[in-house]
């Protein structure tokens, strides 16, 4: 019979303790889908989403000791993963940093020219219902 797979807590444990590569792939397998979906929903980025992931789980991989397996990773993983997304959206978006009056104008475009069916646009007061 198979033995039962690893609990998050046995898995921050045993990074903890020296099982470091083993405890980290698999808690990082676990917990992939997780953070990246959260990163991608939050930035709509792929490029950026994968960034993300990657700086949540170096910084689990620093952090590891200081942790408590009681709340839960994935808790933790989410919070992470929220803070980052919103740092890397505020990198990524340098305007967000500037006073509204310093902010760039929006594109103006102009309107297009509507052609009517008989030509020329009507002109004069529209026809009331009787």
């Amino acid at each position: 019979m198979p033995a039962a797979p690893l609990t998050d807590s046995e898995l921050l444990a045993a990074l903890r303790n020296g099982g470091r590569e083993e405890a980290f792939r698999a808690l990082v397998a676990r917990h992939l889908g997780l953070v990246f979906g959260l990163a991608m929903r939050r930035t709509g980025q792929r490029v950026l989403a994968e960034d993300i992931s990657q700086n949540v789980f170096a910084a689990l991989s620093k952090r590891a000791a200081k942790l408590r397996a009681e709340p839960t990773i994935a808790g933790w993983l989410h919070r992470a993963t929220m803070i980052e997304c919103a740092d890397a959206l505020r990198r990524h978006s340098p305007h967000l940093h500037l006073p509204f009056a310093h902010r760039p104008a929006p594109e103006l475009r102009a309107v297009p020219q509507v052609t009517w069916l008989g030509g020329a646009a009507p002109s004069g007061p529209r026809p009331t219902n009787p």
